[in-house]
């Protein structure tokens, strides 16, 4: 081939004469006739055909694709090898995307097993147990909470008493008797009937066979609340039932599915749980009721972790009496200001109580909380009236005690066990987002469970699989960038004198490189096939090897995503890569490309 601006040259020397201009491309053939051999040079007559054409974008994407195809047969080893690291590298990229990302394809068969469709709920300020109108105002603002289910401190000390003897192979859930809970535990694995009372439980094989229990159905069983001293003296496993609290149940139903290969759960009504605990804490833990008051933030349902601090700055002070509004002894009570407790939860107090150097008439409408005959159980009041005593009462100290007057409906907590957690259960439609919501409108709350925490810690157990892999993955990418830095560099000089070439004929700049471009496509376009082919369908069953559990992965729609925007990605950069190597070429001198 030459490349000639000279036509008289062309026209004597060629076979072809080949015209480029403004896209379209002429083709003149010259048939030789020999006059005289030994002046050949100027000898000849030409018979002269003429082809005329113009190119398209396809005729030009026809002919980059020959001369792609071309390079990649020299460089076939170069090229499998680009291929196999884009391929590694990409792959390991997206496994570790979508390690930290929420897998929204669950089982939800396995995740009600779990509960994880449920999260728990508390207050920073865990004194403060949550009442009936705060469940019932949960259920109101919230309707995609299915089921709400109150947790007691505790519930974990819970065992069954036969023989003497307490049963350790046990674990226990609070479920109760409505349809909800049927229908998400009620299987072919429990024998026998669903609770329908409090009093009735379903019970786990492990325990009838830890104690030989023979046609347990019917029966009746204590149980018992242990302490730690019973936990760490298992061998001793000879006791009195009088020295636990304790309730007796009956069996309705034994359950035979394990749990995690471990135990079969044991199902009791919430309302047993609780009356279990109430009895240990008032037989161990009971205190005076109501022996002081301090002064707490008016939202605090609704105080964040971060702001606990300021929500209990007011100081405390002493009771040193209180009474009932029924009472005949609050005729000795003079009202300065509003009125006595007609509610629970509402309190009128002395004219001596001070908090926040606020007087006591200053405190209408504020909130103050006192203490009840059980732990973590204290009770809010709002302050509706304020008093002043007379001489008879004995004040012991005015800056540190006080008098109150409580309505009577009080009493009925003094000695009750309220949640100190409650377990949502929401519904399944979009369990994430629901889920999301729920945190979202309220961020007072800590929260615990779901399916992206449960996964969160189960994958951040696997810390040291994600460093190996993380570093894997920056070794392959610094295999891949160096391979194709070189790859690009030897491209463009292997093709130099293809770049003189076109250069001379006057080709665009865009279109040499465009030319160089078509090699990055094929190979990006052949990675892009393999991911689809491999990457996408395996990367969720190894996420499940790596977080070892079987009910959520991330869904082929999340996989096919993340990988896509990491192609695009790397895509871009390896563009970038090719054209700076391209145009390094294209910068020199026809003569120089030719030369080398």
């Amino acid at each position: 081939m030459v490349v000639s601006h000279n036509l008289e040259i062309a026209k004597l020397c060629a076979d072809q004469i080949v015209h480029i201009e403004n896209g379209a491309i002429e083709v003149k053939v010259f048939e030789k006739k020999e006059k005289n051999q030994e002046k050949e040079s100027k000898n000849y007559a030409f018979d002269t055909k003429t082809s005329k054409k113009v190119t398209n974008f396809l005729s030009k994407f026809n002919t980059g694709f020959l001369l792609v195809f071309a390079d990649l047969r020299t460089k076939i080893t170069t090229f499998i090898l680009l291929i196999l690291t884009f391929f590694i590298f990409i792959g390991g990229s997206v496994l570790l995307t979508a390690l930290n990302i929420s897998a929204k394809n669950l089982d939800l068969n396995r995740v009600q097993q779990f509960n994880i469709d449920s999260i728990g709920i508390s207050r920073p300020i865990l004194r403060i147990p949550f009442s009936k109108e705060d469940e019932q105002e949960l259920l109101k603002n919230n309707p995609k909470i299915k089921r709400l289910l109150p947790i007691y401190t505790g519930v974990n000390n819970l065992t069954f008493f036969q023989n003497s003897k307490i049963a350790y192979n046990n674990l226990i859930a609070p479920i109760d008797e409505s349809d909800f809970f049927k229908n998400r535990i009620y299987s072919k694995e429990i024998e026998g009937n669903f609770i329908k009372n409090e009093n009735e439980i379903i019970i786990s094989e492990d325990v009838i066979n830890e104690f030989k229990i023979k046609n347990p159905l019917g029966k009746k069983i204590p149980i018992v609340y242990y302490g730690e001293k019973e936990q760490k003296n298992k061998k001793n496993n000879n006791y009195n039932i009088n020295q636990f609290s304790n309730i007796e149940a009956t069996i309705v139903g034994i359950n035979h599915k394990k749990e995690d290969n471990k135990y079969a759960l044991s199902y009791l009504h919430h309302n047993l749980i609780r009356t279990i605990i109430e009895k240990e804490y008032i037989k161990k833990h009971s205190s005076n009721p109501f022996s002081s008051i301090s002064w707490i933030n008016k939202n605090y349902k609704k105080i964040r972790i971060e702001e606990l601090g300021l929500s209990e700055s007011g100081g405390e002070n002493t009771i040193s009496e209180f009474y009932y509004e029924n009472q005949p002894e609050i005729n000795k009570l003079k009202l300065i200001k509003g009125e006595f407790p007609k509610n629970y939860d509402e309190i009128a107090i002395s004219s001596n109580i001070i908090f926040n150097k606020k007087h006591s008439e200053e405190l209408m409408g504020e909130f103050l909380e006192s203490n009840t005959s059980l732990p973590f159980q204290n009770l809010v009041f709002k302050v509706v009236g304020v008093f002043k005593t007379k001489e008879k009462i004995n004040i012991v100290d005015v800056k540190t005690s006080g008098v109150v007057v409580f309505n009577h409906q009080v009493k009925e907590f003094e000695k009750k066990l309220r949640p100190n957690s409650i377990q949502l259960f929401f519904s399944n439609d979009d369990l994430y987002q629901n889920m999301k919501n729920f945190e979202k409108n309220n961020p007072h709350f800590l929260i615990t469970g779901g399916p992206e925490r449960i996964l969160g810690l189960l994958i951040n157990a696997q810390i040291i699989l994600q460093l190996i892999l993380f570093g894997v993955l920056i070794i392959f990418s610094i295999i891949f960038f160096i391979f194709i830095g070189f790859f690009a560099r030897n491209l463009s000089w292997s093709k130099r004198k293809t770049v003189a070439i076109l250069k001379s004929l006057g080709a665009k700049t865009k279109n040499i490189l465009f030319y160089h471009w078509l090699d990055l496509l094929i190979l990006s376009f052949v990675v892009l096939f393999l991911g689809f082919v491999f990457i996408v369908p395996i990367v969720p069953e190894i996420y499940k090897g790596i977080s070892h559990q079987d009910f959520a992965q991330p869904s082929y729609g999340q996989i096919t995503m993340v990988f896509s925007i990491i192609w695009v990605i790397m895509f871009l950069i390896l563009t970038l890569i090719y054209v700076v190597s391209s145009l390094w070429t294209y910068r020199k001198t026809v003569v120089k490309l030719l030369k080398n």
